[in-house]
């Protein structure tokens, strides 16, 4: 099931990645979008689980290679000099038209202010009060329960960024195996803020009844998360510099799932390990256990009502099957 813009799709458990993504595009709205208006992490339960923050530490690095080649299922640095390999952006300047719910930015690439390569795509929102607004690229993937995905990600905030909005989860610039069950919240999220990065997660069994999820973290909620708080890049984090991150989660339903983050500046050449997460689903179920077999990975700018335009720059992204190829997709 998928839900976007007040319209609610449900999809047959044979259909194929292909088919969610069309399904995703027909609809029109942005992921998670009734979460993140509401309810992301904001409420507390009894359930406990454990996270640690390592200091830094340096780590072997591959040099982009046949082998990191071979353990790279996805990758976009913008190279085509389009959007693709992405399915889809979805933005004012493709077609996508304002309605009483969102408005959309734009999606453009970016020559000047570039993570690594000859482009980066730059996501750009205007101030709109009456609801949320949006720029996104999206791309069909399975669940892979059980497997591991090691993702890469460049992130760019300019100097003075501000998220221009008054709602706790600022501005989402990925969302990662996107679900959409229950009420729609991703699965795991990133989202800017002017001095951190917060990770945010909704996992377990998923319900249209609150709190909706029965695994909740997010570090800004003005709630109470079941999780501890998770900072991809912890405070200060500087601005009008490149960020880059390789996100790790074991896809589980069960309490064996595990999410992993590393940080650093770009020229930079020791990682971070800014969060590590364990014992807990990574995935959303439905309250019989049963969920779809794909997903969506997505990066974007993506807020609540606002007050004021935001700019954000992304390169560098890849789905990869190992530490060392993801980050070999960055410089």
């Amino acid at each position: 099931m998928l839900r976007r813009g007040g319209k609610t799709l449900t999809m047959a458990a044979a259909v194929g990645a292909v088919g969610c993504v069309v399904a995703f595009a027909a609809a029109g709205g942005a992921a998670g979008e009734g979460c993140k208006e509401r309810h992301c992490g904001t409420h507390s339960t009894a359930t406990t689980a454990t996270a640690t923050v390592e200091a830094a530490r340096p780590l072997a690095i591959a040099s982009p290679s046949s082998t990191a080649i071979a353990q790279t299922l996805f990758s976009s640095g913008f190279e085509t000099g389009t959007y693709t390999p992405w399915t889809a952006a979805q933005a004012s300047n493709y077609g996508n038209l304002n309605n009483t719910q969102m408005h959309f930015g734009s999606f453009n690439l970016d020559t000047q202010i570039v993570g690594q390569g000859r482009y980066s795509g730059r996501f750009q929102l205007p101030a709109w009060s009456g609801g949320r607004t949006r720029s996104q690229v999206y791309v069909g993937r399975p669940v892979n329960i059980g497997g591991d995905d090691y993702y890469s990600l460049m992130v760019y905030l300019p100097t003075g960024f501000t998220t221009g909005t008054s709602s706790f989860w600022g501005v989402s610039i990925a969302e990662l195996n996107f679900q959409s069950l229950g009420i729609g919240g991703p699965t795991i999220a990133l989202q800017a803020h002017s001095d951190h990065v917060t990770l945010a997660m909704q996992t377990g069994v998923a319900t249209t009844t609150f709190p909706n999820y029965a695994y909740r973290s997010n570090a800004d909620s003005t709630g109470s998360p079941n999780l501890p708080a998770l900072y991809a890049i912890p405070r200060p984090m500087k601005l009008g510099v490149w960020h880059e991150l390789v996100i790790h989660a074991h896809w589980a339903t069960s309490k064996t799932g595990l999410v992993e983050v590393w940080h650093r500046l770009k020229g930079q050449t020791s990682w971070t390990k800014t969060v590590s997460l364990g014992g807990v689903p990574t995935l959303q179920t439905n309250a019989n256990g049963s969920y779809p077999p794909y997903g969506l990975d997505v990066i974007q700018a993506y807020r609540a009502a606002s007050t004021a335009p935001v700019t954000v720059w992304l390169d560098g992204f890849s789905r990869t099957t190992s530490f060392n190829a993801a980050a070999a997709n960055m410089p």
